[in-house]
C-alpha cells in the first residue's frame, strides 16, 4: 500500500469513527435506549455499525464507481482532498441509515416507528 492509500484509509477511518459516533450518540439519546449506559450501547453496536458500513459502500454502485474516477485520477493531495470531502459528504448523508437498519437487525425488541418518528424531522 502506498503512503497515499495508507493517508487515505487513515482519513476514511477518521471521518467513519467521527460521523457514525455522533449519529449513534444521538440515536442513543432516544429514550428507548435508557435501559442501558450510552457506553455500553456503543461498545456493543460499534463493530456491527462499521461491518454494515463496509457492506453498504461495498454494495453502491454511485459510491464504487466515484471512488474508482478518484483513485485513476492520481495521488495528489489535491485529490486526496477531494476524496476526503465526498467520503465524509457520503458517509454522512448514510449513517443514519446505518445505524438504525444495525439497531433493527440486532435488536429488534425496541419499537422502531416511533424511532423512525424521532429521526424523520432531523
Amino acid at each position: 500500500m502506498s503512503r497515499f492509500e495508507e493517508q487515505v484509509a487513515n482519513d476514511a477511518e477518521a471521518i467513519n469513527n467521527a460521523v457514525l459516533l455522533r449519529t449513534l450518540r444521538q440515536v442513543l439519546d432516544a429514550p428507548y435506549f435508557h435501559v442501558l449506559p450510552k457506553e455500553t450501547w456503543i461498545a456493543s453496536l460499534g463493530a456491527l455499525i462499521k461491518v454494515r458500513l463496509y457492506a453498504t459502500l461495498k454494495s453502491n454502485n454511485e459510491f464504487q464507481q466515484r471512488m474508482g474516477i478518484f483513485w485513476q485520477a492520481g495521488e495528489t493531495e489535491e485529490n486526496r482532498s477531494s476524496i476526503k470531502a465526498y467520503y465524509r459528504e457520503f458517509i454522512t448523508n448514510i449513517a443514519l441509515g446505518v445505524v438504525l437498519d444495525t439497531i433493527r437487525l440486532h435488536h429488534p425488541q425496541f419499537h422502531f416507528q416511533e424511532l423512525d418518528n424521532d429521526f424523520q424531522s432531523s
